[in-house]
């Protein structure tokens, strides 16, 4: 987690106030408990670890080397990173596709500590009361920070 900025996933917020109001019910929720792991592939696990550990500050909490994969605790939901297997082709969708958004506190605070980072990262813009910027991991896949107006 960025220090202060306490990157947590903009859905993650939702989550937790409901878990904590005695979790989903199926109209909130549909027919799940929850939001469990979202996944990025990625091409070498072993790298990828070391840049989401030491631009991002996340904590592994499963590595498996047998399915070359590992496992980020985002609170009620899991970051996983999973390597692709040998011939499998690497397309990442950018904001065309699925990514993960992280709430923060700041986002011109958070932005510019990434950028200090040598992360890859768009300008903030502001829309319909947020406060967004997009930022990339090595292999291009596609993030969002997200700062909410109205907390």
């Amino acid at each position: 987690f960025l220090g202060k900025q306490g990157l947590l996933c903009r859905w993650q917020i939702y989550t937790t106030t409901r878990l904590m109001q005695g979790g989903c019910s199926l109209s909130s929720c549909g027919i799940f408990k929850q939001l469990d792991t979202i996944v990025i592939r990625v091409r070498d696990v072993d790298k990828s670890s070391k840049w989401y550990a030491a631009k991002l500050e996340l904590t592994e909490k499963y590595v498996s080397d047998v399915d070359k994969l590992v496992i980020y605790d985002l609170g009620n939901t899991n970051l996983t990173l999973w390597q692709l297997k040998p011939g499998e082709e690497f397309s990442p969708q950018g904001m065309r596709g699925t990514y993960p958004v992280f709430s923060v506190y700041n986002a011109d605070e958070t932005r510019d500590l990434l950028i200090a980072r040598d992360v890859r990262v768009t300008n903030v813009y502001e829309t319909g009361g947020i406060r967004v910027f997009y930022f990339y991991d090595p292999d291009g896949n596609c993030m969002e920070a997200c700062q909410s107006l109205h907390l």
